[in-house]
């Protein structure tokens, strides 16, 4: 099915992300799922992709996937590496929470990644919460130089078998795609026949990794992670797969490479979950909510009622939205504008001279984000002014290399304002399900 047409069905499968993070975006992802569906794994991702052509949301989004690995020490003493698809300790959200809560319940904040119990470990490497693959760690570690950062060609990916465990049963079938879709892209851009190109990375997590460099196949140069043995519990992450990107940085060649990589999962990613609404395999995705781009497309629609109809004191930022001109939300103290709309303006007259005032104030912090306060901005104000707008560009100024200022026209009018009704905002419509699937 193509993605124009999708948009005309009713979508079986539907990506869904939460500014507030994971527990919000899966309870909004398991709501579309209902009780016969799931929210993906990382082999259903593969799938998607497989079924799905280049520039579809399959290839071009991140998903964090209801797939897990788990490290720790197997019956026989040994450490390794557990992947399950959609079983296991965190194929639930109490599950997910309670290894996590590892690392965002710590006070001292030295905990990193999750953790599950040595009991919940010995049950997956016997099988009791259904099939798994486990993989020797150290001789998986000692493979490669750079192990779990390490760039992987299509001849590497093929044999490597972190890459079948965690891709899942049509990894090699996905693999081929990949390349030769990499290969097209190294043709397109003119870097010639680029036969066995780079692929993948299978990383580890950034914040709690399992090891670092060593040199290739000897044990004596290893570096293991001082976050594997925290408490004596094994590690457990969610996996999430990246979009494609055209990354540089191997060691053969000049150019980017059309790389996607596999990660583990760390608690404050942002997340974006795969629901599926059936029991089929995946064959096209649904891109979801988005609730900027709902208030745009719906704003009519989705003006609330204040209970006021007075006009409203105050000074207010002007902006425009959709063709019309409205305030913006109003921020507190010397920060980023919101560039949220929020009243309609029915009403506006310019105050003072024709040419823009300049305005000017102080770098505060990074100087790329504009933070000001509008009190600054009223003290320049004419008289009879309650609304202005920064019209033009934002100039650095600098001195002896160092940034210092902020300095932009500013305009002043004279408003009036639709009071008896504002536009949601769009958190408060990301917080509304129903209404967000309404709108779609």
């Amino acid at each position: 099915m193509q993605q124009n047409a999708l948009s005309q069905t009713s979508p079986t499968a539907m990506a869904f992300y939460h500014e507030d993070g994971f527990v919000p975006a899966w309870k909004q992802a398991a709501r579309f799922a209902g009780n016969n569906g799931r929210i993906a794994t990382l082999p259903d991702i593969i799938e998607a992709r497989i079924n799905t052509p280049l520039g579809s949301p399959a290839w071009e989004k991140y998903f964090t996937t209801m797939s897990a690995e788990y490290l720790g020490y197997s019956k026989g003493g040994n450490r390794i590496l557990i992947v399950a698809h959609g079983i296991g300790p965190m194929s639930t959200l109490d599950g997910v929470v309670q290894a996590y809560s590892f690392e965002f319940k710590d006070q001292t904040r030295d905990h990193r990644g999750g953790r599950i119990t040595i009991e919940q470990f010995a049950d997956l490497e016997s099988g009791k919460y259904g099939e798994v693959s486990i993989i020797d760690f150290e001789s998986y570690y000692l493979s490669y130089q750079y192990a779990f950062i390490q760039k992987l060609k299509l001849s590497w990916s093929k044999v490597d078998p972190l890459v079948r465990a965690r891709l899942g049963p049509r990894a090699e079938e996905y693999l081929y795609i990949h390349a030769r879709f990499a290969t097209e892209w190294h043709k397109s851009e003119g870097h010639g026949k680029v036969l066995n190109p780079y692929i993948l990375q299978m990383n580890d997590e950034s914040n709690c990794w399992y090891g670092g460099y060593k040199e290739c196949g000897n044990p004596d140069t290893a570096i293991i992670s001082p976050f594997l043995d925290k408490d004596g519990l094994p590690v457990a992450h969610l996996l999430s797969i990246g979009q494609i990107s055209y990354s540089s940085g191997n060691t053969e060649n000049r150019f980017p490479d059309f790389m996607s990589d596999v990660s583990c999962h760390a608690w404050h990613d942002g997340t974006r979950f795969l629901s599926v609404c059936n029991g089929d395999p995946v064959q096209a995705i649904h891109e979801g909510p988005d609730p900027r781009v709902l208030l745009r497309k719906n704003w009519q629609k989705l003006m609330v009622p204040t209970g006021q109809t007075e006009q409203l004191g105050g000074f207010f930022t002007l902006m425009q939205y959709d063709g019309k001109t409205f305030t913006m939300y109003e921020k507190a103290g010397e920060r980023i504008d919101t560039h949220e709309p929020e009243f309609l303006v029915t009403k506006i007259t310019p105050v003072g001279r024709q040419v823009p005032h300049k305005f000017e104030t102080t770098v505060g912090g990074y100087h790329g984000f504009f933070k000001y306060g509008v009190k600054e901005v009223k003290a320049i104000a004419p008289r009879g002014a309650n609304a202005y707008s920064l019209p033009g560009e934002i100039k650095v100024r600098w001195h002896k290399g160092n940034p210092t200022h902020h300095r932009t026209p500013v305009k002043f009018f004279r408003i009036e304002i639709d009071p008896t009704k504002r536009l949601m905002r769009a958190h408060d419509l990301l917080g509304n399900y129903e209404l967000m699937m309404s709108l779609l």
